[in-house]
């Protein structure tokens, strides 16, 4: 081979008191694509001993996954395994997938076999990391630190996975190099159901892929270069592929962590805020007056988005930061190189809070600069559980009303493969594609019916987005707990439910002359409702007609009607 790329020998060397790892730089060709010489056994082991394993450590996860579709029960208990690192400061960092939903979370040190009590201390689920302590002193008595990369790292350099995959219980080194750099939502949001062509989206982020193996129990284990610097946190593999493995890249991490230090939390990922259509068709770049520019054409503005007013719907953005877009929505980056293109929003979802972004666009064929501040927008639909989203709900009669959140369509399309009924694109789905308007503006869909006479009559026919109740119109599932119990104590002899009848439909709107009033889709006795409720909560064992949360505003709506 024309060249040896490994050293007789790696220096390690601690770095005074902070106990950071960090390993001497080899000598290196100017070659851009260097050779290496298979290792000798006694090279493997010098090289393997440039590894702060010791930074490596063992997650130990039990808990439950809550139920969207019968939002009063949670799922089975079930436990997993993990990988994590440490970080200065006396945090562990690992995957949000593996202390999602934990009640129990504990920790073991690669040379201690005891299990310590740890705890979250945030979690980003758009970016599949979270940040854990421990408060037992001990845990961190001559524990080092792992040093973070300060560059991404070059396509085809060499990288080494460390983790605790399932199969065995010592730490696993597995290497390979970096084979592509990419942007994507990454697998953890997909697995939880965010669709990365909806407006529930947070958009696409850095990505980095491997060919060294990521095996179950890998997750959150850190890849190291060279130096023994971490490169990207171990993400997630393709099973049905061979060496395809996903590496959260160190600069998304610490973009986390710094926000996590000034603000104690993670606001989530900054977003476009407009959706775009791809320009590739000649003639309507002709139509839009283009020219020799190319460019994606604006759709839609998000009303709580940063560039709301800012920029307009027939907008064409040619570049962003200066830098070019093509007609499919991409801009250019060099990585070892060699130019690559990425996804548009991951330009936006890799910076800072508080960077602003500067947009060249056409308006009728004039051109002009748009700057915006841009941040994390509001999902009409709730993404995560626990974060922006909870099963919560609310029972009139029998009939349940839930929050339409992206949990909850998940869960509905996992259990359609064992048989739930039915919902159609039309009867709730269609409804989760919008902005959000405004704080207050929700889905509150009609999920369910539990069988009583007092609604005999009613089934799954008539699942749906819930508009209005007694014709006053429904923003929110707290609209509806408190509508609901000043309604117990009027003298109305019936409940009114108005459901969404498409796009266009609103309770309130006047109906064409000479149609007449609408008809309500369900209509309940009033005092039939409240004793009934009683004996459907009795016999599916549900503590109260809504969750604990919408329990005092519903109560208050109660107490408030009676004084009055």
């Amino acid at each position: 081979f024309c060249q040896d790329a490994v050293p007789s020998a790696l220096c390690m060397k601690r770095l005074g008191s902070s106990n950071a790892v960090e390993a001497e730089e080899p000598d290196r060709s100017e070659s851009p694509f260097p050779l290496e010489r298979t290792l000798s056994v006694n090279e493997a082991k010098i090289e393997t001993s440039a590894l702060p394993t010791d930074v490596v450590v063992k997650f130990y996860g039990t808990g439950v996954r809550p139920s969207y579709l019968l939002p009063w029960q949670v799922g089975s208990q079930t436990s997993w395994t993990g990988t994590g690192f440490v970080l200065p400061g006396q945090r562990l960092m690992t995957n949000a997938h593996v202390v999602q939903d934990c009640t129990v979370l504990q920790v073991t040190k690669q040379d201690d076999s005891k299990k310590y009590a740890a705890r979250v201390a945030c979690i980003a689920h758009d970016l599949d990391l979270a940040l854990v302590v421990v408060d037992d002193d001990s845990f961190w008595e001559s524990l080092p630190h792992a040093i973070f990369a300060l560059n991404l790292p070059d396509l085809y350099s060499q990288v080494k996975a460390v983790g605790f995959p399932t199969g065995g219980t010592t730490v696993c080194v597995t290497k390979g190099i970096i084979s592509r750099v990419d942007s994507q939502v990454y697998v953890h949001p997909r697995c939880l159901g965010i669709n990365s062509t909806s407006k529930s989206s947070h958009g696409g982020v850095l990505i980095l892929q491997i060919d060294a193996a990521i095996n179950p129990g890998n997750s959150g284990g850190p890849a190291f270069d060279w130096r023994g610097h971490v490169v990207g946190i171990a993400s997630s593999g393709m099973p049905n592929q061979q060496n395809v493995g996903y590496v959260i890249p160190a600069c998304i991490a610490q973009m986390f962590i710094a926000e996590f230090e000034s603000t104690g939390q993670w606001s989530g990922i900054s977003q476009l805020g407009f959706s775009c259509r791809p320009l590739e068709s000649e003639a309507m770049r002709k139509f839009l007056k283009m020219g020799d520019e190319k460019g994606v054409l604006v759709t839609s503005v998000a009303p709580m988005g940063a560039l709301h007013e800012k920029m307009k719907e027939g907008d064409v953005i040619t570049h962003v930061d200066g830098l070019d877009i093509t007609n499919e929505g991409e801009y250019p980056i060099i990585a070892a190189g060699q130019k690559i293109f990425l996804n548009l929003d991951s330009r936006i979802s890799q910076k800072a809070k508080g960077e602003p972004t500067t947009f060249t666009v056409l308006r009728e064929g004039e051109k002009l600069e748009v700057t915006a501040v841009l941040a994390p927008i509001p999902s009409l639909t709730p993404r995560f559980h626990a974060y922006d989203s909870m099963p919560d709900f609310v029972l009139i009669g029998g009939i349940v009303f839930t929050r339409g959140t992206v949990p909850l369509q998940n869960q509905y399309l996992q259990s359609r493969k064992t048989g739930y009924p039915f919902i159609s694109d039309k009867q709730v789905w269609d409804d989760y594609d919008q902005w959000k308007e405004d704080p207050e503006h929700e889905l509150v869909v009609l999920l369910t019916i539990l069988k009583h006479e007092v609604n005999l009559g009613y089934g799954h026919t008539n699942v749906g987005v819930l508009t209005a109740f007694n014709e006053r119109p429904v923003r929110s599932l707290l609209d509806l707990a408190r509508f609901y119990g000043e309604a117990l104590q009027g003298a109305e002899e019936f409940f009114r439910f108005y459901l969404s009848e498409g796009d266009a439909d609103d309770a309130q709107k006047g109906r064409a002359p000479g149609s007449g009033p609408r008809i309500p889709d369900i209509v309940l006795e009033r005092k039939k409702v409240e004793a009934a409720d009683s004996k459907i909560c009795a016999t599916n064992n549900i503590p109260a007609v809504t969750s604990t949360g919408l329990l005092p505003i519903f109560q208050n709506a109660c107490e408030g009607s009676r004084a009055a």
